[in-house]
């Protein structure tokens, strides 16, 4: 995901890491972050989060 866009301060500093943490439901994971160049990829990602967050808008 990208939030904030490339120009986001979480996403820059993902991409400077390679790494994060991911929480849900008291349950934590660290993972790696690779870049995806697959555009057909990409594609699917962004569908699904406008699939479920688009009713929110552009924030």
């Amino acid at each position: 995901m990208r939030p904030g866009g490339p120009d986001g301060s979480w996403y820059r500093t993902a991409r400077a890491q390679g790494s994060g943490h991911i929480g849900a439901s008291g349950v934590g994971r660290d993972v790696a972050l690779v870049p995806e160049s697959d555009p057909a990829v990409n594609g699917r990602v962004d569908e699904a989060c406008r699939g479920k967050y688009g009713r929110y808008g552009d924030q």
